[in-house]
């Protein structure tokens, strides 16, 4: 994952999983773009403005990438392992990209807090801001940002709303 300079031509595609349709998006043949599955072409449109600017070119391609990653959400939803992630490269400061690489270590059916997040991002101190990075994932669930919990194991916030996280953990067999 690295840091884009500046954005080309995103490519966009709906995705038909288990929980849903839901839309997601590439550029240069790394996945940019997934929030399962609340996602409309709307979402995810404002969605790609809001981090490349108003006037990124947006087209309906499916790129191999996306067809990678189509596949990846399948298997997620229905509850099974479905290894490594796609090649992604999510737009963010050098710490939110940070913090994005070490979720991606953490394994299926795992979870940390967002002290031991922080630490692991070699943050300790950084426990609110790590949070405030979880928020701002523009690739879950490819980058696992529903595996950190709050202290005690409590579900804590999530963008998608608790019941959602919920939703997600118990895909993975943790039950909150």
């Amino acid at each position: 994952m690295s840091h884009m300079t500046e954005a080309k031509e995103i490519s966009i595609t709906q995705t038909q999983t288990a929980w849903g349709s839901t839309w997601i998006a590439s550029c240069d043949s790394r996945l940019v773009a997934s929030n399962l599955p609340v996602t409309t072409k709307a979402e995810i449109i404002a969605q790609l403005r809001a981090i490349y600017g108003p006037q990124v070119k947006i087209s309906e391609f499916q790129e191999p990438v996306l067809i990678q990653a189509g596949e990846w959400l399948v298997t997620f939803t229905r509850g099974i392992d479905p290894g490594p992630p796609p090649p992604l490269e999510p737009r963010g400061t050098p710490f939110q990209i940070a913090v994005w690489k070490t979720m991606l270590g953490l394994g299926w059916g795992k979870t940390v807090s967002y002290r031991e997040l922080a630490t692991l991002s070699g943050n300790p101190r950084a426990v609110r801001a790590v949070g405030g990075v979880c928020k701002r994932n523009p690739l879950a669930p490819f980058i696992p940002c529903h595996r950190v919990v709050a202290a005690g194991s409590k579900l804590g916030g999530f963008f998608g709303g608790t019941e959602y996280k919920r939703k997600l953990l118990a895909n993975e067999g943790i039950v909150l």
